[in-house]
């Protein structure tokens, strides 16, 4: 397990992404009475967001038991510290979302190698992140903002209800400005499209015309409880995506 602190963060106000992300089916596995399978879970999970964070100059991020926030920030290293501040990296709102979405696919990818699903909601707004230390042992720290609350909701509540290895960006007139503007050439920005609800992040694809054959095997062993099946697809196309990503950067 890594034991990594998310208390160097500093806190945060501006404009800026965030996402909420969630290990799929994890109360289940809590309910089996031999939980190793929650156990590891977490343990990957805790893991690769750690590695996720660490290896980007932007993405701060705090999980906590099965979810994960992060958001999109200036970092600057002092020593194990890790501080983010209260402006972004840079100016381009594109490449701020590409590096979320870099992010998002480490994490929805290094899962699903461990056989777990990961589902979650992006959104852009206003965040403001403030820690707060209230004696040795207890921490307390305080999301609030549009970005975060937008994207807990979108999670929670936004229908149709998100399935197994599901991305969605709330829809805004600002996301829509941004993804408008931008050819999604080279980056992930590319694996995105407007679906129900909101737009896909496609993680486990870069091909385009295998996105309607994954959103109907999703939907389709999701409605049967075919879960396993629905990891396995899952599995498969991000497996082919990264072999074919391989074989481009080799050019």
């Amino acid at each position: 397990m890594v034991e990594a602190s998310w208390l160097p963060i500093d806190s945060f106000f501006g404009d800026t992404f965030v996402a909420y992300l969630d290990i799929c089916g994890f109360k289940n596995m809590m309910r089996e009475i031999e939980n190793e399978k929650a156990v590891n879970t977490l343990n990957a999970f805790f893991r690769t967001v750690y590695e996720g964070a660490t290896t980007s100059q932007e993405i701060c991020c705090i999980a906590v038991s099965d979810c994960a926030i992060a958001f999109v920030g200036k970092r600057q290293s002092e020593g194990p510290t890790i501080a983010c501040m209260n402006s972004c990296s840079t100016d381009n709102d594109l490449a701020r979302l590409n590096s979320m979405l870099e992010f998002v696919r480490h994490v929805s990818e290094s899962m699903i190698d461990q056989g777990v699903a990961i589902s979650g909601s992006i959104a852009y707004g206003s965040l403001q992140f403030m820690k707060k230390y209230e004696g040795e042992r207890t921490v307390k720290a305080l999301f609030l903002g549009q970005a975060y609350l937008e994207a807990y909701n979108d999670f929670e509540n936004c229908r149709p209800k998100l399935r197994p290895g599901q991305i969605r960006i709330a829809k805004t007139i600002k996301m829509k400005e941004l993804l408008n503007s931008s050819k999604g050439e080279g980056n992930d920005l590319s694996l995105v499209k407007s679906g129900p609800g909101g737009y896909y992040f496609y993680w486990m694809s870069d091909d385009i015309q295998a996105r309607s054959e994954i959103d109907h095997k999703i939907s389709y062993f999701y409605k049967e409880k075919a879960f396993d099946a629905l990891i396995s697809v899952l599995k498969d196309y991000s497996s082919l995506s990264r072999k074919a990503r391989q074989e481009r950067e080799k050019i």
